[in-house]
C-alpha cells in the first residue's frame, strides 16, 4: 500500500469516524489517540451522546502529555437523527435501542448522516479518513473529495477472512439445510460453519439486506483495511 502524505508543511491530518457501537467506538478512538500520540493531526466526527463516552479519555490524555502539539485531538459533532428516523431521544448508540425491531430505524438514521459528514469533509480536506465500514457512503465521499479512506472493520483478521471465503464460497446448493454446517475453503485452518452464521443472514433477518449489500459494495474499494488485531495474535490471517 502506498503512503499517505500530508497536503502541506503541516502534520499529518486524519479524520476518525466511528460507528456508534461500543466495539467500534472503543477501538476506533484508541487509534485516533495513537496517530495523534505520534504527531498528527487526529479529528473525530462523532454525535453529542457518543463524545460523552470518551471525552474523559481525551481530556486526561492532553493533561497528561509532556508536549502540547501532541495528543490534541479535534471533536467535529454530528446532529444524530433520531427524531427524523422514529427513534427514542437521545438514541444514538446501539446499546441504547430499547428493542432489536429497531435496528432498521437506526440503520436509517445512519444513512441520514451523510449530508453532514460530506460536509465536514469538504470544509476539512483531511489527508486521509479512515471510516467504520458500516458508514458506506463514506467511500463515495472520499472517492469525491479525492482523499484516501481506510475502512475499519472493528474485528480481527479471521473474521474478515471468514467472511471473504464463505461469501466467495457458494455451498448452499450441496447442503440440506441453512443448519448444516460446511467447510469453509481457502483458510489456513479447518473452519466449519452453517448458512445461518453467514453475516448476510443476520442483517436480512433484520430487515437490513440492502444495507449489507450497500457496505459490501464499499468495502470492495478502499485504500486499505485497520483491523482490530495483534500481529502476534493471528499471523496466518494477517498475511492471508
Amino acid at each position: 500500500m502506498a503512503s499517505v502524505t500530508a497536503q502541506s508543511n503541516g502534520p499529518l491530518h486524519v479524520f476518525f469516524f466511528p460507528f456508534m457501537s461500543p466495539g467500534h467506538l472503543i477501538p476506533m478512538i484508541d487509534i485516533a489517540r495513537l496517530f495523534a500520540s505520534h504527531g498528527a493531526k487526529a479529528t473525530i466526527l462523532a454525535t453529542p451522546q457518543n463524545i460523552t463516552r470518551f471525552q474523559t479519555i481525551l481530556n486526561r490524555d492532553q493533561h497528561t502529555t509532556t508536549n502540547n502539539n501532541n495528543n490534541i485531538i479535534d471533536l467535529l459533532v454530528l446532529d444524530f437523527p433520531y427524531s427524523e428516523a422514529k427513534l427514542p431521544e437521545n438514541c444514538e448508540n446501539l446499546d441504547t435501542l430499547p428493542s432489536r425491531n429497531l435496528s432498521y430505524n437506526f440503520t436509517k438514521a445512519i444513512m441520514m448522516l451523510q449530508p453532514q459528514a460530506q460536509q465536514l469533509v469538504q470544509q476539512h480536506q483531511p489527508d486521509a479518513i479512515i471510516s467504520d465500514l458500516n458508514f458506506p457512503w463514506m467511500a463515495e465521499i472520499a472517492r469525491n473529495c479525492g482523499i484516501p479512506r481506510l475502512v475499519f472493520h472493528g474485528t480481527c483478521c479471521f473474521s474478515l477472512c471468514l467472511t471473504s471465503c464463505a461469501s466467495q464460497y457458494k455451498p448452499r446448493a450441496t447442503l440440506s439445510s441453512d443448519t448444516e454446517p460446511f467447510l469453509v475453503p481457502g483458510l489456513p485452518h479447518p473452519v466449519y460453519i452453517t448458512m445461518s452464521q453467514m453475516p448476510d443472514r443476520f442483517f436480512g433477518n433484520l430487515g437490513l439486506h440492502e444495507f449489507f449489500e450497500k457496505f459490501m459494495e464499499a468495502d470492495r474499494d478502499p485504500y486499505g483495511v485497520v483491523s482490530n488485531t495483534f500481529y502476534e495474535i493471528e499471523p496466518e490471517y494477517v498475511k492471508h
